[in-house]
């Protein structure tokens, strides 16, 4: 966006392309408007380039208190797991079982069939 302003600061250009690049330029700056508030919200590292000593520990302290964090979260994800897998483990029972009283039911049925067939 700087070298087209430059561009058109410092070049002569005619009527239909000085046209064109205001409405480029002009579409820019309201694209970069738009943007600047998601640049802001995702911006993950800020860095004092006159203090990178001060920066290195703050980032490092940072990363350690995210580190605590994800443990945390990891440690209850644990807790949930166990419940989880009691019940799934339920759940594969009761899906064993309900197959096993299909498969019944099929047989019964073909018994049932049979005998009103011969009949």
């Amino acid at each position: 966006m700087e070298r087209l302003e430059e561009t058109f600061e410092t070049s002569s250009v005619g009527m239909k392309k000085e046209k064109e690049m205001m409405e480029k330029l002009k579409r820019m700056g309201n694209r970069v408007g738009e943007l600047a508030p998601e640049v802001e919200e995702f911006e993950l590292v800020k860095v004092d380039l006159k203090d990178l000593d001060g920066s290195i520990k703050v980032l490092k302290a940072e990363a350690d208190a995210e580190h605590q964090l994800f443990i945390a979260a990891i440690k209850r994800a644990d807790e949930v797991s166990s419940k989880i897998d009691e019940a799934f483990a339920h759940r594969d029972f009761l899906k064993a079982e309900g197959d096993r009283h299909h498969l019944e039911h099929l047989e019964h049925r073909k018994e049932a069939d049979a005998c009103s067939r011969s009949d």
